[in-house]
């Protein structure tokens, strides 16, 4: 098994390329005491529900480029983290416990075949960075115009039709401020 770095207040385990197929029980043992999680590039088909119990994870969960189709509900157990990368799966929805990640900074779901994004994303309300790109969204709904943190939306290679593309090549700030006045018109 790859290294378990551990610093003066910090654990990682990292496992890129490793060519898992799965999570070994000597890495879910370790859930206690990591505060950083990468699997990317392996082979892996689905996550245990014993990845809820990685909940001191603070700076970063990543699972790239595997062969992910569904997130566990138990993913949202993770609420202390800041940092979410799911790029390069096959996943075609995320789990609404994904909104008891109010703390999180940095959403990565590229290059997956999600057809919309859960309407939980308005409670990340620390959310900076967002990239959908290359997915089968079609509408971005009116709640991301609540999520004013956001510096950094990337929502490119999606067929996109709601708002139209007259809205979605403008920067992010005012994506977002279209979004949050679309809402408020919506559903005041």
């Amino acid at each position: 098994m790859q290294e378990l770095y551990t610093y003066s207040r910090e654990s990682r385990l990292l496992t890129p390329g490793y060519h898992l197929d799965y999570i070994p029980d000597l890495m879910l043992e370790a859930a206690t005491s990591v505060t950083a999680l990468s699997l990317d590039e392996n082979n892996i088909t689905s996550l245990p529900e014993e990845i809820g119990n990685f909940t001191l994870l603070t700076e970063l969960f990543s699972v790239c480029d595997n062969a992910l189709t569904a997130i566990p509900p138990c993913v949202g157990n993770m609420t202390k983290l800041t940092c979410l990368r799911l790029s390069g799966n096959s996943l075609f929805e995320l789990p609404n416990e994904l909104s008891s990640m109010v703390l999180l900074r940095t959403l990565l779901v590229d290059h997956n075949s999600l057809s919309e994004l859960n309407r939980c994303f308005s409670t990340m309300t620390c959310l900076q960075v967002l990239s959908i790109v290359d997915n089968k969204i079609r509408e971005v709904h009116p709640e991301f115009g609540l999520i004013s943190s956001i510096t950094s939306l990337r929502m490119h290679e999606n067929p996109i039709v709601l708002p139209g593309p007259e809205i979605i090549d403008r920067p992010t700030a005012q994506v977002i401020d279209y979004l949050g006045r679309i809402r408020k018109h919506c559903f005041h």
